[in-house]
C-alpha cells in the first residue's frame, strides 16, 4: 500500500511542504520514481521513518501514567467491540 504526500502529511500531522523540505535537504529520501517518472507515494516503512525524522511520533513520557478505561455492556450485540476499537484509535 502506498500513500500520497497529502495523505502522508495528514497521517503525520504536518504539512506537505515540511515533507518536501526534508526531502530537499536530505533528511528524508524521496520516494523512488517509476519508469515514467511518476512518484507512486510512500510505503508504511517510509512513514515510520518520517515519524522519527520529523519528530511526528507521539510518545508518552516515562513518568506519565497511562489512562485506564473500562467498557461494559451486559447485552450482546450492543457495540462493545466497536466502542473498544474506537477508544483504541484515540
Amino acid at each position: 500500500m502506498r500513500f500520497g504526500i497529502a495523505e502522508a502529511a495528514a497521517l503525520l500531522g504536518c504539512s506537505t511542504n515540511r515533507i518536501r523540505m526534508a526531502e530537499d535537504d536530505g533528511r528524508l529520501p524521496p520516494p523512488p520514481a517509476t519508469d515514467n517518472g511518476r512518484r507512486p507515494g510512500y510505503s508504511v516503512e517510509d512513514l515510520l521513518n518520517m515519524r522519527t525524522v520529523l519528530g511526528a511520533s507521539p510518545a508518552r513520557s516515562p513518568l506519565d501514567t497511562p489512562a485506564i478505561i473500562a467498557v461494559q455492556n451486559f447485552k450482546g450485540g450492543v457495540g462493545k467491540s466497536t466502542v473498544t476499537t474506537h477508544l483504541a484509535h484515540l
